[in-house]
């Protein structure tokens, strides 16, 4: 076994800090959630504020997992001093026609703006955004220069310095076409899609839905047309894909082409421009972390998106969520286990993005070789939640 170590020049212009509790280099940070299935079938009634705060509550990215602290009952928005929590309905499209509803960008919006108002400085050394799935396509939309109005005065004050994209949804995935398919109630749906979609949506979703919202924005065509059109800042995404296996990944493997995370293809959480089944986010490097060439891999991405971390068997919806290091579960093995899951980190990607001029990224690696093959591992990841790791690695 080789350690190596690898200090990265990226470019995002962070402090070298990471011992703030609820920062990300030193910055202040928003987390926004992926797209949340009860939504569809009934309206949260609060345009999805308490489902986005249970979101990352275990999640070590807010108040280093310690759960939303709510004060008699309401949510206590500043709980973590320097993360603040976006949420959405998901019933909701990103731009409603109906007057009287409010879309998901217009919604993002008014947090920001009530945020900025109340902090006008919270952004002043910049922020980090982290996204999961969904949460992508609706930040893409909100930090868009061309929807600039929705934050009017305070649109200067959203000055974001870095995104990364826990499996993110911007290429789209075939479940919201099938999803969408349902809902139209269409005759042209196999039977195995249509169960496929139900074990991803459990629910009674009678068709046609007036609820499906977000649905519609994450099928692939609208998706990579979003994605296409958009005129955003010069901001450095840093991507994380993966392969893992959800309870109902029988059935939604079978659907969805190339490799998948049960939700996500890795064409959307990649970045890559072409809408293609690819095996693997790059050409040197597998899924599981086998330093290998890789034939069917993106050849390019959009712009300003790099790939760093990748995982074979971390699933979609155990992104955002926290390790319990002393459940029973974790104690009845030895006190140090933890159940996480083996990450993998992009060397290449690192040449792309690389510049003296900037702070760096400072991920631990070991090389681990095994008759004639090796394989990358992100040191102790296995042990740790990817928020953890996240936080652990930019310095």
């Amino acid at each position: 076994m080789r350690m190596l170590r690898f200090i990265i020049a990226i470019s995002i212009t962070l402090a070298a800090s990471s011992s703030f509790a609820g920062k990300i280099a030193g910055k202040n940070v928003f987390l926004i959630q992926g797209y949340w299935i009860p939504h569809i079938i009934a309206d949260p009634g609060d345009n999805g504020k308490n489902d986005g705060y249970d979101y990352w509550e275990t999640s070590e990215l807010y108040r280093n997992g310690a759960g939303i602290v709510r004060n008699g009952g309401v949510i206590d928005e500043k709980a973590d001093p320097h993360t603040r929590i976006l949420y959405y309905d998901s019933g909701r499209h990103l731009e409603e026609s109906d007057p009287n509803k409010l879309g998901t960008g217009e919604n993002v919006a008014n947090q920001l703006k009530a945020i900025f108002a109340d902090e006008p400085d919270y952004c002043a050394e910049g922020c980090v955004v982290v996204t999961h799935s969904t949460g992508e396509i609706v930040m893409r939309y909100v930090m868009d220069e061309d929807n600039a109005d929705l934050l009017g005065e305070y649109a200067s004050n959203f000055k974001v310095d870095g995104v990364i994209a826990m499996s993110g949804a911007g290429g789209g995935t075939i479940l919201a076409d099938i999803g969408v398919m349902l809902f139209d109630g269409a005759n042209n749906v196999s039977a195995f899609a249509t169960e496929a979609f139900n074990a991803f949506f459990p629910g009674d979703i009678t068709a046609p839905s007036t609820r499906i919202g977000m649905t519609v924005e994450l099928q692939p065509q609208v998706a990579r047309w979003l994605a296409d059109n958009a005129s955003l800042p010069a901001v450095p995404h840093f991507r994380i894909a993966a392969g893992g296996e959800e309870l109902y990944a029988p059935l939604t493997h079978a659907v969805i082409p190339g490799r998948d995370d049960s939700v996500l293809p890795l064409h959307s959480t990649c970045g890559a421009v072409v809408h293609y089944p690819y095996d693997s986010c790059l050409h040197d490097l597998a899924l599981d972390g086998r330093i290998k060439s890789i034939a069917n891999a993106p050849n390019s991405f959009y712009d300003y998106n790099y790939v760093i971390i990748m995982s074979e068997t971390l699933p979609h919806n155990d992104m955002p969520q926290g390790i319990n290091q002393w459940s029973w579960q974790n104690l009845l093995v030895a006190p140090w286990y933890v159940k996480g899951r083996n990450m993998t980190y992009s060397v290449s990607e690192s040449a792309r993005y690389a510049s003296s001029d900037h702070k760096t990224l400072g991920i631990s690696v070991e090389n681990h070789e095994n008759w004639l093959r090796t394989h990358r591992y992100i040191t102790g990841a296995s042990r740790k939640s990817l928020s953890q790791v996240i936080l652990d690695s930019f310095e």
